[in-house]
């Protein structure tokens, strides 16, 4: 996962990290955002709606369940993460999407920070997925900049920043990045570069990142 570093880097920009934190990793998949923070805080929590992962860290506690209705109490968190897979929820539904955001800030504690990040919507990016993935197009509603502050404010959080990023994979061969061509987008690498996406042995990626802090 050498090639992910810097999306990973980039989810954690302003966003501090103490040993006192108790983390939400929603929409968790296996564990990718969190895994790197295990030994780090006092306790880190997984939600997705699948089965758990067999190779699921033992540090992440699991839980089965929708983020737009948590099984959590008010104000048990200092962080939720959200990575990479917003766009699923609700299923094409953005009300849906509200009320999962709604979620994070019920959740939070006062002065706590959620953390947004996915493939930016409108872009070469997110129409690949939508033309590519089965489980996409109709089925998927992208974060934009200004469609993730809005969510935010309207769920009350403050401080709320929301930018586009380029991130970058880079590989050491093109064996590496066919592979991860066929595993993450399930196509050949040439269809990554009809949409524009590589070039040499570069995957740039335009991501949104979104932070806000609850009052």
């Amino acid at each position: 996962m050498d090639h992910r570093l810097e999306e990973l880097e980039q989810l954690y920009v302003g966003v501090p990290i103490s040993s006192d934190d108790i983390i939400l990793d929603a929409l968790c998949g296996n564990g990718f955002a969190s895994k790197p923070l295990i030994g780090r805080t006092e306790k880190i929590f997984g939600v997705d709606r699948k089965e758990r992962p067999k190779d699921f860290p033992q540090e992440i506690t699991y839980s089965r369940q929708a983020i737009q209705s948590l099984d959590f109490t008010d104000e048990t968190f200092t962080l939720v993460l959200a990575h990479a897979g917003f766009h699923h929820v609700g299923q094409g539904n953005p009300i849906e999407q509200q009320q999962a955001v709604n979620e994070f800030y019920r959740i939070l504690q006062p002065g706590g920070i959620v953390r947004l990040a996915d493939l930016e919507g409108g872009t070469s990016a997110s129409h690949l997925n939508d033309d590519y993935m089965p489980s996409h197009g109709k089925n998927c509603v992208w974060l934009t900049p200004n469609y993730a502050a809005t969510l935010l404010t309207k769920a009350g959080f403050i401080d709320v920043n929301a930018e586009s990023i380029p991130i970058r994979w880079n590989f050491v061969n093109h064996s590496q990045l066919d592979k991860v061509a066929q595993s993450m987008f399930r196509v050949d690498k040439t269809v990554l570069q009809k949409y524009g996406l590589v070039r040499n042995l570069t995957i740039t990626l335009p991501f949104m990142y979104a932070r806000g802090v609850k009052r």
